[in-house]
């Protein structure tokens, strides 16, 4: 099952399996992961699930959030990626399985089982120049029907 691991200075302090389409992390005790730091806002941000993807945005939290070492807005997450908030530490963990299924039902049918539910999914997810090439780069050779510009009409006179 995906999990966000939270450390401090190196240390473990906690794992969090994810079960639901969406992860809110921030101070505020109505959040699913609680940091409780004044470094850390009350909503600071939130994982999703969608399209297959997972991401992560910032909700406008004061010290930002950070992806890889990069200050970002939104990000597309991967295994092993290191998410800073604060002086704190989520890493991701993407471990397939029967869990993974059910987060991907979660999000055909908008269900919630665990979680507040109090935000929406993520609607946009940020790709840095490198990643958009190398997805091109990967991506089959498909034709691409180009549909003929339509005529200019010009006014009777």
């Amino acid at each position: 099952m995906p999990e966000l691991i939270l450390s401090l200075k190196g240390r473990e302090m906690k794992r969090y399996p994810i079960r639901t389409s969406r992860v809110s992390i921030g101070r505020d005790p109505s959040c699913r992961i609680v940091i409780d730091n004044d470094g850390v806002s009350r909503h600071h941000a939130t994982v999703g699930f969608g399209n297959g993807l997972f991401a992560v945005r910032d909700d406008g939290s004061a010290n930002g959030l950070f992806v890889r070492g990069r200050k970002t807005k939104a990000c597309r997450l991967q295994d092993g990626d290191d998410i800073q908030i604060g002086k704190f530490s989520l890493t991701f963990s993407l471990k397939t399985g029967p869990g993974l299924a059910e987060i991907e039902r979660l999000e055909l049918t908008g269900a919630e089982v665990q979680g507040s539910g109090d935000l929406d999914p993520l609607e946009t997810v940020a790709f840095s120049t490198e990643e958009v090439q190398r997805l091109l780069a990967t991506r089959p050779a498909d034709p691409i029907e180009v549909a003929a510009p339509a005529p200019i009409m010009k006014p009777r006179p």
